[in-house]
């Protein structure tokens, strides 16, 4: 029943907020927030490991399942893409929304220095997930609103919106 009633969230919900004239942070966070309980749904049914895999060249974000069969030494890239629900495709980030930072267990990826394309990071099969901040900016929006960040909690894997940039 909860499976169901996820599916059916994850198809209306981003619909409907679409015909709403949501803004594109709006969008994004409820879109991002409906993958993120469909991820965390199929790790635990399947008892898999899940990878949430930004493509930031793409403007995507995909969902993958661990897959030891993956012909790759690097651990990293032994997922494969998931073929159900709606994370059959991927979901799009707006050309507007620009990565500022990206917080895994409190260390800013884009801190090196490198030029980021891509980036990840784990559902675990109990539910738990990395420590996840993601400072955005909404090149778009000219207010003072146009800055904000998606905070994951890791002990459930949940979402929060932030009006603010955020810091570990």
């Amino acid at each position: 029943m909860l499976l169901i009633l996820g599916l059916i969230t994850s198809f209306v919900i981003p619909s409907f907020l679409r015909k709403q004239g949501k803004s594109t942070k709006q969008l994004f966070c409820t879109e991002f927030s409906t993958l993120m309980q469909e991820a965390l749904m199929d790790a635990i049914i399947t008892e898999k490991i899940h990878q949430i895999f930004f493509d930031l060249d793409e403007k995507k974000i995909t969902v993958k399942i661990h897959d030891p069969s993956q012909p790759s030494s690097n651990k990293h890239e032994k997922f494969a893409f998931i073929q159900l629900n709606s994370f059959s495709k991927p979901m799009n980030i707006s050309p507007d929304l620009l990565f500022r930072n990206f917080y895994i267990n409190g260390s800013d990826e884009f801190a090196s220095g490198k030029d980021m394309h891509r980036m990840w990071f784990y559902i675990m099969p109990d539910g738990t997930s990395q420590s996840i901040i993601m400072n955005i900016e909404d090149i778009e929006t000219t207010s003072q609103q146009n800055k904000f960040s998606i905070v994951i909690n890791p002990f459930y894997s949940q979402v929060k919106e932030y009006d603010a940039f955020q810091k570990p």
